[in-house]
């Protein structure tokens, strides 16, 4: 059996995560993730997969009937960078809207077999090049394509964030970056979109910053590949920049 979405047109605006496809003995699967072809061929309880010119050769347990397809918010923090960056004055908050590519989860036979990181996603240092901590970049002009067709289903793999940034210290402050731990947030089915948790960055002063995490406006908690649900496991995070006088580097904002 042979499957071809790769030339389908249009995205369904709401699709039940996670994508599941029928996996029978022999298959082969084409469609597209992140803008780049995949390919999925089983013989057997072989799977050879291939996203672009990366491929890979999974064994399959034999009770495998169907593979299944997700999002997911992969294995970094997300540093966010605005554009334009935002000043906020004192007592003041701004809030944003911010797309944030997802990575994609594989897996089959209650197994998670792989995560694609989108392609073209940069990672960036946050913090001293000695003590920081390494993350994906999240730039509103990057051009990361986030768009999934596999058989005859098709979603993106994005999610819209609102994250709001409230000014407490006594001075004007200008943000230009905002680091967020994945492990803080979940992700959140919408009527037409996927939603990360809403993010508050708090300044309470010239050198500390506090994040507070509520649930998306609305939305019910996404299930992974493995059917657990994608909810943050902490609810408050604070963090300071102090030693950006000792390197010079920035930190956070």
């Amino acid at each position: 059996m042979s499957i071809d979405a790769s030339s389908e047109s249009g995205t369904n605006p709401h699709v039940n995560w996670p994508l599941q496809i029928d996996l029978p003995e022999s298959l082969e699967i084409k469609g597209s993730a992140y803008g780049h072809h995949i390919t999925m061929v089983r013989r057997g309880d072989s799977l050879a997969l291939c996203v672009g010119d990366q491929s890979w050769n999974v064994g399959l347990p034999s009770r495998a009937k169907q593979i299944r397809l997700g999002p997911t918010l992969g294995d970094l923090p997300f540093l966010i960078f605005p554009h334009p960056s935002v000043i906020v004055a004192p007592e003041a908050e701004v809030t944003l809207e911010v797309e944030v590519p997802l990575h994609l989860d594989l897996a089959a036979g209650g197994s998670r077999l792989r995560t694609l990181a989108p392609l073209g996603l940069a990672r960036a240092l946050y913090g001293p090049v000695d003590d920081g901590k390494l993350c994906w970049s999240v730039h509103e002009n990057a051009a990361v394509l986030t768009e999934l067709r596999i058989g005859g289903q098709a979603g993106r793999l994005s999610a819209v964030a609102a994250v709001t940034c409230h000014n407490r210290s006594t001075a004007p402050v200008e943000v230009t970056r905002i680091m967020v731990p994945q492990d803080m947030v979940g992700l959140y089915d919408g009527e037409d979109r996927i939603h990360l948790s809403d993010v508050t960055m708090t300044i309470v002063g010239d050198a500390e910053a506090e994040l507070t995490i509520e649930p998306a406006n609305g939305g019910r908690l996404l299930t992974d590949v493995l059917g657990l649900p994608i909810e943050p496991a902490r609810r408050a995070f604070a963090f300071s920049h102090t030693y950006q006088t000792r390197t010079g580097l920035e930190y956070g904002f």
